[in-house]
């Protein structure tokens, strides 16, 4: 039995509709950027850094954007150790 999969998700964006994340840095001699297009129809995200863009961006709907925030205030994706540990 074959699985169908779901029309992927995602809408039209440009360079200049990504905001790149206040906590772009250099962690271990890698760029760490993420850069973040809201749009009506849902939020793009994507690496600043990689040249390729358009193929790498995720597309999720404004509902799936919201759970994720929320689990994010709500420390539901802090991994074991603290994200400190993982981060030195």
């Amino acid at each position: 039995m074959s699985e169908k999969h779901p029309k992927q998700f995602c809408f039209q964006v440009s360079d200049q509709d990504f905001q790149t994340s206040s906590h772009t840095g250099r962690n271990n001699s890698a760029w760490r950027c993420v850069s973040v297009a809201v749009k009506s129809e849902g939020i793009a995200v994507r690496h600043s850094r990689d040249s390729k863009k358009r193929k790498t961006t995720l597309f999720f709907t404004n509902g799936e954007w919201a759970a994720f925030v929320k689990g994010v205030k709500e420390d539901q994706f802090d991994p074991v150790g603290g994200i400190e540990t993982h981060l030195q």
